[in-house]
Formats: C-alpha cells, structure tokens, sequence
C-alpha cells in the first residue's frame, strides 16, 4: 500500500506553451521538452555525486534520491519529503534543484512560473494528491513573471529551518526577500509574504551577460520556439522578469 508524505512541493507553468505547440510541429516540440528533461534528470543524477557522503554535498546528493517529478502539458512538479525536524538541509537540496530547473529551462527559451508549498502529499506514476498542490497552483497562476514565489506556508517553514543551523547563509541566498509581481485583476494582493526564488546561476551568467544586457537576453528567452510577445500581460511578464534578474546580479 503507497502511503502519502510530509514535503516540499514545487509547483511550475511553461510560460507559452500554447504558442510553442501551436507555432511547432508536434515533433519538434517533443524534442525540445524531452532533451531538456533527459539533460536535467542527469544533472541531478551526477550533482555532488563523487562528495563525500558525510558532508553536506553528500547529504543534498542523497536526499536527491528521495526527491519525486512529474511533467503532464504544461505543468512541473518537484517534490522532497520533508523531515519531522523539518531539516535545512532537506531545503537546500529542494530549493538547489528547483534553481537548477527554473534557471536551465529560462536558457533553453522556456521561462517558468512557479509556486512553492508544503504538506502532506501522494505522487505516483500519473496520480497525485494532496491540498499543497492546490496551494502550489493558486500561487502559481497569479504571478506576472518567470519567476517562483512561496506560499505562507512554505515561507514560514523555510524560517524555521533558517534558525536552526549555519547553512541559513546558503538558504539566504537561494530565497530572497522581494515583492512577488501579481496579476492586476487578482483580488488578493497580498497572497504571499515577499519571498521569491532566487532561480540566477551566478556562474552562468557572468558569461551570457557580457556581452547581452540582462534585458535583452530575458526579451529574446521569450521570443524563442515561436513565442511572440504579443500582449500586454506577456510584456508585463518579461519587465518584470527583468527587474528580478537584474536585482538577484546586484546582490
């Protein structure tokens, strides 16, 4: 018998998927979203994977193990069971794989949109379950950017694992205090508290904006696969987007 969870749940929209599979044949669109997969499962697969299994990267290496992932249309999910001491260390490989995700998929010209939560859930092979995935896809929908942002709960998690050990210099990074972009039509404008994700590869960047503004380099992420910035809202998005990437460089 499957039992549910305790863990940390992330939740992620393809920004413009309808315009990729309407802009593509089907066969290209399947190619761009299973390479990226294959690639990235591999990429967690050989993270921290010749680190000593005592040490902190041998730690995020081995909870990795127990993390879950599921793609259907155009939505992503990432889970980690959590444990009762609701450990930072368990954060730190959540928080390190999700910045992987958003940050990789942004350079391979499909920006995401996510919601991260906690709970008790099921996620099994095409089945899943659970009220952090409601929670996770609320936060999600009312973002205007490729961006993540944490739900309260996961927030006031996050700052209880950030009291309890050293690596809070590294959680401190991964999630940032700022003001999370909200559609102007939503009714609750203050749904989250002013934690995002932090989803900039530091190391990555220094070479793809030396000779690309950060602007230019969000606007052309956007453009790519036959995506069209046609509208307001998409305009909004890649602003928005802009003015997250360049404050993440400045800190």
């Amino acid at each position: 018998m499957e039992y549910s969870k305790n863990g940390i749940i992330g939740f992620f929209d393809i920004l413009g998927y309808k315009e990729i599979l309407t802009n593509n044949e089907i066969a290209y669109t399947l190619q761009v979203i299973q390479e990226f997969f294959n690639s990235y499962e591999q990429k967690l697969i050989n993270l921290h994977a010749n680190q000593d299994p005592t040490s902190m990267m041998g730690s995020i290496r081995n909870l990795l193990n127990f993390s879950e992932s599921a793609i259907f249309s155009d939505t992503i999910l990432f889970c980690l069971p959590l444990g009762e001491d609701n450990s930072p260390i368990c954060w730190i490989t959540f928080l390190e794989a999700c910045r992987n995700l958003c940050w990789d998929m942004f350079i391979k010209g499909i920006p995401l949109r996510g919601g991260i939560a906690i709970g008790e859930y099921f996620l099994k092979d095409r089945y899943i379950a659970g009220k952090p995935f409601i929670e996770a896809h609320n936060a999600c929908s009312v973002q205007q950017w490729a961006g993540c942002a944490f739900t309260p709960s996961a927030a006031n998690s996050l700052l209880l694992a950030k009291k309890k050990d050293i690596t809070q210099i590294i959680l401190n990074r991964a999630a940032i205090e700022y003001q999370v972009p909200i559609k102007s039509k939503t009714n609750n404008t203050n749904c989250f508290p002013s934690l995002a994700l932090n989803w900039l590869n530091y190391s990555d960047s220094k070479e793809i904006f030396k000779n690309n503004s950060i602007a230019n380099v969000i606007l052309s992420k956007f453009n790519e696969h036959g995506k069209k910035i046609t509208d307001t809202s998409v305009e909004e998005k890649v602003a928005n987007t802009t003015k997250f990437l360049e404050y993440c460089n400045s800190i």
